[in-house]
C-alpha cells in the first residue's frame, strides 16, 4: 500500500465591532493505492488452532492449496477537500462555525475465481458542516453545545442495486459542560450525545452479499477528570457508557433494537503521572472495556477485558529525550472484537516502542 497525503491551511485574525474573529481556510488531498489478496483452502488441510494459545507450526502455508477461492482486489482512492471555519468571541460566549466539501473517487479492479476482472467506480461528494457554542462563567463552569455532520466513503458494491456503495452518512448533537478550577489543578468535562448514523451496510442474504439500507442510533455520555495534586503527580479518570440501537434493516427487521457488534457499552480508564525529576517522566494506565456483542443478532457478549498500558520518557540532554510506551503491559490474551459468530480477532498483544525526539 502507497499513500500520499497533504493539507494547507491559511489562518488569518481580525476584529469587527466587539467580536474577535479567527479563521481558517484550508485545503487536503489523499491518495490511496492498495491491493488485497484473498485465498481461501477451503478447509482442504487446514488444522484447529487454538487462537488463545496458537501453535502456528501446526502446518506449513506452503503445504495448503489455496485454489479453492481466490480473489484480488486493486484499489485506487483519492479524496480532495476544502473546509472553512470561523471561531467568534464575544466576551465570555465563543461560537465555532465550520463548514467542509469532499469529492471522493475510487476505482476497484477485482478478479475472482470463475469470473472475468469487474471494475467498480465509485465517486461521491458530500458538504457537511459544524456548529458549537460555549459560554464560560466566572465560577471556572463553561457549559457548551455543538452539532456535527459526517459522511464516510465505502469500498463495495450494493448486491441489490449493482452500484457503488453510497457514503455512510451521520448526524451528532453534543451538550456538555467543563470545569476549570481557578488554580488549574483540576479539570473535568461531562457531555451527553445523541448521534444517527444512516446508510449502513446490511446482509442482504449472506455474509458476502449486502446492501444499504441500515440506520443506527447512538446515545451516551462521558465523564473525564484530571486532578494535579502537585509538581509531580496528578491522576486522570474516565468513564463512558454508549447505548447503541439498530433502528432501521429493511431485510432483517427482526434486528431492530438490537445492539450493533464492535461496540462496547462501557469504557472506562485510570491514569496516574509521576514526574520524580525534572528529567524524567513515568505513566501508568488502566482500560477497562465491557458489554460488545459478538453479532447484530445478540447471540453473544465478548467477556470483559482489562489492560494495563504504561509509559515514559527521560531527557538525556537538552536536544534529546527518549521515550517508551508499552501497550497491554502484561501480555493480556483477550478476543478484540467480532463481526460475527464465524469472524473474531483476537486483541493486541503486548506492544513497545522506544522513540528518541531531537529539539533544535
Amino acid at each position: 500500500m502507497t499513500n500520499w497525503a497533504t493539507d494547507n491551511q491559511l489562518a488569518y485574525n481580525l476584529i469587527t465591532d466587539n467580536t474577535s474573529h479567527n479563521l481558517l481556510l484550508g485545503v487536503d488531498y489523499q491518495k490511496t493505492d492498495s491491493t488485497a489478496k484473498y485465498a481461501d483452502a477451503m478447509y482442504n488441510g487446514v488444522p484447529i488452532i487454538d487462537l488463545s494459545d496458537a501453535d502456528y507450526d501446526l502446518f506449513s502455508k506452503t503445504a495448503l492449496s489455496l485454489t479453492g477461492y481466490q480473489q484480488t482486489d486493486d484499489i485506487e482512492q483519492s479524496q480532495f477537500g476544502v473546509y472553512l471555519q470561523d471561531e467568534m468571541q464575544w466576551n465570555k460566549l465563543t461560537v465555532v462555525a465550520g463548514l467542509r466539501h469532499d469529492d471522493y473517487k475510487s476505482t476497484t479492479k477485482t478478479t475472482a475465481t470463475g469470473s472475468d476482472t469487474k471494475t467498480t467506480v465509485n465517486e461521491a461528494n458530500q458538504t457537511s458542516g459544524r456548529l458549537s457554542a460555549l459560554y464560560q462563567l466566572d465560577n471556572g463552569f463553561a457549559p457548551y453545545v455543538s452539532y456535527a455532520q459526517s459522511f464516510q466513503p465505502l469500498l463495495g458494491v450494493n448486491y441489490i442495486t449493482g452500484e457503488a456503495f453510497k457514503p455512510t452518512t451521520a448526524n451528532q448533537v453534543e451538550v456538555g459542560i467543563k470545569y476549570n478550577s481557578p488554580d488549574k489543578a483540576t479539570k473535568a468535562t461531562l457531555s451527553a450525545y445523541d448521534i444517527t448514523r444512516k446508510n449502513d451496510k446490511v446482509t442482504a442474504i449472506d455474509w458476502t452479499k449486502q446492501t444499504q439500507t441500515g440506520e443506527t442510533t447512538s446515545k451516551g455520555f462521558e465523564i473525564s477528570a484530571d486532578h494535579r495534586f502537585n509538581d509531580w503527580f496528578n491522576v486522570g479518570v474516565g468513564y463512558g457508557y454508549v447505548d447503541a440501537e439498530i433502528t432501521k434493516d429493511e431485510f432483517n427487521p427482526q434486528l431492530v433494537g438490537n445492539t450493533p457488534q464492535q461496540i462496547a457499552k462501557h469504557n472506562a480508564t485510570l491514569w496516574a503521572s509521576m514526574k520524580p525529576n525534572a528529567k524524567t517522566a513515568v505513566q501508568v494506565g488502566v482500560r477497562h472495556i465491557a458489554g460488545m456483542q459478538i453479532d447484530r443478532e445478540n447471540s453473544d457478549t465478548l467477556p470483559s477485558v482489562t489492560l494495563v498500558d504504561l509509559a515514559g520518557s527521560y531527557q538525556i540532554n537538552p536536544t534529546f529525550d527518549v521515550g517508551l510506551t508499552v501497550s497491554n503491559l502484561f501480555d493480556k490474551t483477550y478476543v478484540g472484537s467480532c463481526y460475527d459468530r464465524n469472524n473474531c480477532w483476537m486483541g493486541a498483544e503486548r506492544q513497545a516502542n522506544v522513540s528518541l525526539t531531537a529539539k533544535f
